[in-house]
């Protein structure tokens, strides 16, 4: 049990030293997390493998991605497995506090991309889909692959520049501006690539 000083208490279950270690361990145990820190560069397993695997045969696990480094695509990808959300390893210790109690009451915590994910449950965040447009909507599933814009707009036969205004049209109306935020978003309000788009 780790006292802090603060009103929470965590208990510490397991820790585990690779992907594989903590897919076993999860097997083995008769309790479940709550939230769990997930390494994305881990040896014989990554933590892409693990989450995905997690998020499939445990879905009720939330668990957070951290890596050295803030990067749009690693922070995309752990998101589209089923992350629900993302933390640097250089963020400070009331920061990873505050990541695993927004995570437990909220459900999605992202260090330092909008106030606005760390404020708003994902069902809330369902609320704001009617104001994004079909053809903004169909941009917005892409947005959570790793897809640049420029194979979006061939997916969607589209020129790069409307793919663009698509892009800034969502960032006035939400208040998000990049592209990890993009993605946090769909994949909050439900949206996959290659599925049908309905709420």
């Amino acid at each position: 049990m780790i006292m802090t000083t603060y009103p929470d208490v965590f208990e510490f279950l397991f820790t585990a030293k690779n992907g594989k270690d903590l897919i076993d361990k999860l097997n083995a145990s008769t309790t479940s997390p709550d939230v769990i820190l997930l390494d994305v560069s881990m040896p014989i397993m990554n933590g892409y493998i693990a989450m995905e695997i997690i998020h499939k045969k445990w879905p009720g696990i939330k668990v957070l991605g951290m890596s050295m480094y803030n990067d749009d695509y690693v922070i995309i990808k752990m998101l589209f497995n089923g992350a629900c959300g993302f933390i640097t390893k250089d963020i400070t210790p009331v920061d990873i506090y505050t990541a695993i109690t927004t995570t437990l009451k909220k459900g999605v915590y992202f260090h330092g991309i909008s106030e606005k994910f760390n404020t708003i449950s994902k069902s809330r965040l369902k609320e704001f889909a009617p104001n994004i447009t079909t053809k903004e909507m169909k941009f917005l599933s892409l947005c959570a692959t790793d897809m640049h814009y420029k194979d979006m707009a061939k997916e969607l036969c589209l020129s790069v520049r409307t793919i663009h205004s698509y892009r800034d049209s969502i960032f006035d109306k939400f208040g998000i501006n990049n592209r990890v935020g993009l993605a946090l978003f769909a994949i909050c309000i439900g949206l996959k690539p290659n599925r049908d788009i309905s709420l």
